[in-house]
């Protein structure tokens, strides 16, 4: 089987909330676990729950826009994840909709071209699917995990290497 855009999007996704899982748990076990939902690593960076709910958000859209489906709009503010136990249950939703993702059509839709409006005033940009997961899902997926990461292990959690790239290794080369 060839590498497509499903296996760099859709199972992608898959391993890096699976990673955000593990990583959770160890956050969750720190002395100061309360304190992680809104730290942030500058003034600036929107938080750690944050960090979570875009994954959530990017991966869901993603998935969604390559099976031919309207995502539906969503704002931090009208749906944060106020705790650990929202952050799973979001994470949860949106594994099992990564699970009904159907490859063949994730790999059809790729190639047509869709009309997505980004808000902003931006209007309707028009693009391939592999375009939007190669400029926009896939790179800020990997961006915000990669966030959440960095704040959990500057707060003192005990995080390493493998915390992050855990499930990756683990589908694929079997570690």
């Amino acid at each position: 089987m060839s590498f497509t855009i499903y296996e760099a999007s859709v199972v992608a996704a898959k391993h890096l909330l699976k990673s955000l899982q593990g990583i959770l748990t160890k956050a969750e076990a720190h002395p100061d676990a309360a304190s992680f939902l809104e730290r942030r690593l500058a003034p600036d960076m929107l938080p750690f729950s944050f960090q979570i709910w875009s994954v959530c958000a990017l991966a869901e859209s993603q998935a969604l826009l390559l099976q031919g489906e309207v995502p539906p709009r969503k704002k931090y503010d009208e749906g944060p994840l106020p705790t650990y136990d929202a952050m799973r249950a979001r994470m949860d939703q949106v594994m099992a909709t990564l699970e009904d993702v159907d490859r063949e059509t994730t790999i059809k839709k790729a190639a047509e071209t869709m009309g997505l409006d980004f808000g902003r005033g931006s209007g309707t940009q028009y693009m391939t699917g592999d375009a939007f997961c190669a400029g926009i899902g896939i790179p800020n997926m990997y961006f915000h995990t990669a966030m959440a990461y960095a704040i959990l292990r500057n707060a003192g959690v005990e995080l390493g290497k493998l915390d992050y790239l855990g499930p990756f290794f683990a589908a694929n080369i079997g570690m």
